[in-house]
């Protein structure tokens, strides 16, 4: 028993539960300024789609509509997939991070097992001196010849056996009653608390995992979508300049 409590007491110390949280609250923290940096830039498509459509000939604004539709439909259902992506990761971060650190309880209870342990010591002394004192009994008996000796010796070893025996049921008695049933409440607790832990840990790192790739994905798209779009209105502004000059060169020939 001991070795499993050993166990399980240095690998949640291991984990460094607390510095765990700080990097869930770092992470955290980063997400939440990502989502303003996001705000602003989705802002800034925004009024550059507007300025475009505001400055663009119409027939310009016409091939180029359902394009700009079609991304920012794009954009919007990302936004979404992202808003989902983060809103999860942070209620798995808020259930974590007001969870305490199981290491302390975990010390707790090993200390527990180490009194334990030493209570057991106890007893075996014990059982070693009972021992003792039967063989002196048969020493007495041997030396019956010796009748004052033997009384004297019997005396002092009844006294002795009397004395031991209350002090071993008492102690023994109280101290491993007490002991089992802190151990015994303390194990209940830490198996509960055990699966209970490890489940959530296992769920956490699962949802962790697939929320870290729909965000690469979420933005590896975004990024993609805004040097399409930037493309796209290179383009155009290319196609117009050509317009222009051809409009130019129209009317000077004109003239």
């Amino acid at each position: 028993m001991e070795g499993v409590v050993t166990s399980v007491y240095n690998s949640w110390r291991d984990v460094e539960f607390s510095d765990l949280q700080k990097t869930l609250e770092s992470v955290a923290c980063e997400l939440t300024a990502n989502h303003e940096k996001n705000d602003i830039s989705r802002n800034n498509l925004v009024n550059q789609t507007k300025e475009f459509r505001k400055s663009a000939p119409e027939d310009v604004r016409k091939s180029s509509s359902t394009v700009i539709k079609c991304y920012q439909a794009e954009f919007d259902a990302l936004q979404k997939r992202f808003k989902y992506a983060e809103d999860a990761y942070l209620s798995l971060y808020k259930r974590l991070i007001e969870l305490p650190d199981p290491s302390f309880a975990l010390g707790e209870l090993h200390s527990l097992q180490k009194r334990a342990d030493k209570a057991t010591e106890f007893e075996f002394e014990s059982r070693k001196f009972k021992e003792t004192c039967d063989e002196l009994k048969a020493k007495v008996q041997e030396l019956k010849s010796h009748e004052r000796e033997n009384k004297r010796l019997q005396k002092r070893l009844d006294e002795l056996t009397t004395s031991l025996n209350s002090q071993i049921q008492l102690n023994t008695s109280r101290i491993v009653d007490e002991y089992q049933r802190k151990l015994e409440s303390r194990e209940q607790e830490l198996a509960v608390f055990r699966v209970e832990a490890e489940e959530k840990l296992s769920n956490f790192e699962s949802k962790n995992l697939a929320i870290s790739k729909a965000l690469e994905m979420a933005q590896s798209e975004l990024f993609r979508l805004k040097t399409e779009v930037n493309t796209a209105e290179t383009g155009r502004s290319s196609e117009l300049e050509l317009l222009m000059d051809d409009l130019e060169k129209s009317n000077v020939s004109f003239y």
